[in-house]
């Protein structure tokens, strides 16, 4: 029987060591998928900052709008100014732009941006450091705006989408999509497709109820008795106005067994 030989490819880390580096993975990625939603969300508005380009520059670089820039401009400029040597802070580990905009709204528009900046982080230092997690069912109500604004069966841009709900950061939006797509949740039905250089999606709300074959064959038999009448009939005896009245009939058939 072989021996079973062991390879030392490394020297054991110290705990020292492990400590050192356990805490550099949790500044990079956070503790949960949260932190590292935010941490990402502050990384990118800190390269918008940095980058010195302009609104239009970079809402045409990110495929964004530009309100969508200027908010994480904002935030930006925000991080950097809680980064420098006189006002270094430590910042909640899931602390998003939509979050951050919250504080910066209840601030006095009338003062200057560093005394708004200064009075953001003494409301967040007031909140213990932590910012709490969403308050259950918001992704409900989130989902049920989502339906009620684009569940009209029509094809929208993602992007469209994400600019109806600004308050709403882009991957809380895109996991409410997939969700849709993938698991029919909030009641509705969703479909994707890529046009041209964008995504699209089409939202169809579900119905509270279960139309059997058996009641759209009651119901939808006498109008396709009557069309069937009309396609046989010749030119000189097919009535326009008839097929235009059974039209406006299956419409508002169709309107019924959709409530």
């Amino acid at each position: 029987m072989d021996e079973a030989v062991v390879v030392v490819l490394h020297n054991r880390m110290t705990e020292a060591e492990y400590d050192v580096e356990r805490q550099r993975l949790r500044d990079l990625y956070g503790e949960s998928s949260a932190e590292a939603a935010a941490k990402r969300d502050q990384a990118m508005a800190l390269l918008f900052a940095r980058s010195n380009w302009t609104q239009e520059e970079l809402a045409a670089k990110e495929g964004k709008s530009q309100q969508w820039i200027a908010q994480r401009l904002r935030f930006g400029q925000f991080l950097a100014f809680t980064t420098t040597s006189s006002n270094d802070q430590k910042l909640p580990p899931n602390l998003t732009e939509s979050r951050f905009r919250g504080f910066w709204a209840a601030t006095d528009k009338a003062d200057n941006d560093r005394k708004r900046y200064l009075n953001v982080i003494a409301a967040i230092t007031a909140g213990a450091g932590k910012l709490p997690g969403m308050p259950a069912g918001t992704d409900i109500k989130l989902g049920k705006k989502v339906i009620e604004t684009f569940g009209d069966g029509k094809w929208h841009d993602v992007q469209a989408v994400h600019d109806g709900f600004p308050d709403e950061t882009p991957e809380r939006i895109d996991g409410l999509l997939d969700r849709l797509k993938r698991l029919g949740t909030f009641g509705a039905k969703c479909e994707e497709r890529k046009y041209g250089r964008a995504m699209q999606v089409r939202i169809f709300p579900r119905a509270n109820r279960t139309i059997t074959i058996s009641e759209l064959r009651e119901k939808l038999s006498p109008l396709i008795k009557e069309l069937k009448h009309q396609g046989r009939a010749n030119m000189a005896t097919m009535s326009p106005a008839s097929v235009f009245i059974i039209a406006g009939q299956l419409e508002k058939l169709l309107d019924e067994l959709g409530q």
